[in-house]
């Protein structure tokens, strides 16, 4: 490791290794600039697209003063709107591509065809091209953060076409497009034009000096700002090519503007769980039809089938049809005994889906493979992704029945509180909610997929109460959050609580609807949903049962 970070050291100090327009010299214009002018103009021109092919509202002046804010501004079709579109990911997404553009300095310092040194042209382009595709396909099959780092790279390399190139010298005044363009020939550029710097095999001949305009002190400084500006113009080209190829839905989630995560359900699809798979196809018919052509369209979707005999297929698809197509596939059938495979099947969604991920796991069994509980739980740990489990008929003393196939010696099935242990306390290290209801209650408990599916939402608060007393939670609301949800989920019958606001107003769980909340209960989970306020700053709510529950608040 040593030896690692020695070679690395010294890879940055050798000299002439800069390969780029150098990063923070002076008033020099620099790889991360161009790239993150290049985003935000051209996120910003596909809103204002949208915005007027949907009769929508756009106001903000495109040019060089803009802003991750001022964009995102104007990327959201309502600012006031209950599901705003997240600065977190927005900013994210802009710095994984101008990082992975500053890594090709680092890791491809020797490369020429990656910084067209050494006339390195037709290398160049095939690199481009190879990796353009790429992006594109990673973007349709919902591989938005690998896209993103390819498309870093891509734009490393093409810039410096125009500082280490004798483009602007000729006196062009346009991006050379065939550099994106696979099936166009390449023109002569260089000749015997040297790049300059120590590392440039033709640096020794004629004309000595070298022609990168990398600074505004570099040999061909003079025409720096030049060279630049065609980059920032050939990088708007290359990003508009993108949009064409993958829509303008898909290039905005590629940015990190969307307001839904990934939608991923893990689904036990053994014979007692019809009931189940019709709750959980009319909950994904009603988030698909309802957010389907806007940016609340989920970026993802994963499904993974498992009983008591196997797990998967894998299904990830960017494709909403596609999906709702194979959750209209599942059909429930027989197993062979009672526990079932999902560790297995939820192993399997935590190693697709991407990091930060909501999962719901539906199931009405214990866990057959609890073997792989360490291994899910690294998982969760390693990948971030909240985890919540939707059991259905949870009762210490109830039992079902289903038949096997031959019709014949029906099976006892139950899951029991203690069996669902394992599944709560997944839940709880993934910061999720394990959910126990009714099969005749299921459809109204999917309604919480809605509420945390959405991009945007962040945990206000958290905590687990086990063993079950009184207790008070202060939590704090300032004007940076909207649509605030408190979940208790616990064995209700012995559950009380109060809410009290910031103003010393207050309303307990005897009021469905008051002044402050509005709150439903559908099997282990009440739901207490905020009414619009603005009366930010410490709120408390004080919960009081004889059993263990979790307050979970969102917003």
């Amino acid at each position: 490791m040593i030896r690692q970070v020695v070679v690395f050291l010294v890879v940055l100090l050798l000299p002439g290794l800069s390969h780029s327009f150098n990063p923070n010299f002076g008033s020099s214009v620099t790889h991360q600039n161009i790239t993150v002018r290049a985003i935000l103009r051209k996120t910003a021109e596909v809103c204002r697209d949208i915005a007027a092919a949907t009769n929508g509202n756009f106001t903000l002046t495109i040019d060089d003063s803009l802003s991750v804010n001022t964009v995102l501004r104007a990327c959201s079709t309502d600012p006031s709107s209950n599901s705003p579109l997240s600065t977190d990911n927005f900013q994210t997404a802009i710095k994984t591509i101008h990082t992975r553009n500053s890594h090709v300095d680092f890791f491809f310092a020797f490369s020429a065809a990656r910084h067209f040194d050494n006339e390195a042209f037709e290398e160049g382009r095939n690199i481009i091209t190879a990796d353009l595709e790429k992006v594109k396909a990673n973007v349709n099959s919902g591989n938005f953060e690998v896209g993103r780092e390819t498309l870093g790279e891509i734009c490393h390399t093409l810039q410096d076409f125009y500082s280490h190139s004798n483009w602007v010298e000729l006196g062009k005044t346009t991006p050379y497009s065939t550099l994106i363009r696979r099936d166009q020939t390449m023109e002569n550029l260089a000749g015997k034009c040297s790049h300059g710097g120590s590392f440039d095999k033709t640096s020794n001949e004629d004309p000595v000096g070298g022609i990168n305009k990398d600074t505004r002190n570099s040999n061909h400084g003079f025409l720096h700002q030049e060279a630049a500006d065609l980059a920032l113009d050939a990088t708007l080209e290359l990003l508009e090519d993108i949009r064409v190829a993958v829509g303008d839905m898909n290039f905005l989630r590629l940015m990190g503007l969307s307001q839904s995560s990934p939608l991923c359900f893990v689904i036990d699809t053994t014979s007692s769980m019809s009931d189940d798979i019709a709750a959980v196809r009319e909950a994904t018919l009603r988030i698909i039809d309802s957010r389907t052509g806007t940016l609340a369209e989920p970026s993802l979707y994963i499904l993974v089938p498992f009983n008591d005999t196997g797990f998967g297929p894998l299904l990830r698809t960017a494709d909403p049809d596609d999906f709702k197509a194979s959750i209209n596939r599942l059909t429930a059938m027989e197993g062979g005994d009672n526990p079932e495979l999902s560790l297995s099947g939820l192993r399997l969604a935590l190693s697709a889906a991407p990091p930060a991920s909501n999962i719901f796991i539906f199931t009405d069994a214990p866990a057959k493979d609890i073997t792989l509980t360490n291994a899910v739980t690294a998982l969760i740990e390693s990948t971030k992704s909240v985890v919540t489990f939707m059991l259905t008929d949870v009762f210490p003393a109830r039992r079902r029945r289903r038949r096997q196939s031959d019709g014949q010696n029906p099976l006892t099935r139950s899951l029991t509180q203690a069996q669902t242990e394992l599944y709560r306390d997944l839940a709880q290290a993934s910061g999720g909610q394990t959910i126990e209801v009714s099969k005749l209650d299921l459809t109204q408990a999917t309604a919480v997929i809605e509420d945390l599916s959405a991009n945007a939402v962040v945990t206000v608060f958290q905590a687990t109460v086990d063993p079950g007393r009184r207790d008070n939670f202060p939590f704090a609301i300032d004007a940076s959050i909207t649509n605030i949800i408190i979940y208790i989920t616990g064995v209700q019958a012995s559950l009380t609580f109060r809410l009290t606001s910031s103003t010393g107003v207050s309303q307990n769980s005897s009021e469905p609807s008051g002044p402050l909340a509005t709150f439903s209960t559908v099997g282990n989970l009440r739901q207490i949903s905020l009414n619009s306020t603005n009366d930010t700053g410490m709120w408390e709510i004080s919960v009081n049962s004889s059993s263990p529950y979790i307050v979970k608040i969102t917003g």
